[in-house]
């Protein structure tokens, strides 16, 4: 069962390496589907386990 199903309210974040979002979400087909599927995410670095961005749809 889904989050929706269970009656939960919550927004969930696709947590991705900085490094990956450079090199493959910023790619103008995969922005282009996370902008359409509405997926959040959660842009850290690995390294100093630190938030970078908040991309929220």
């Amino acid at each position: 069962m889904g989050l929706a199903a269970e009656n939960i309210d919550r927004v969930l974040f696709l947590a991705v390496d900085t490094d990956v979002y450079t090199s493959f979400f910023t790619k103008s087909l995969i922005s282009q589907t996370i902008e359409q599927d509405r997926i959040s995410l959660l842009i850290i670095d690995i390294t100093t386990k630190r938030i970078i961005k908040w991309i929220t749809q």
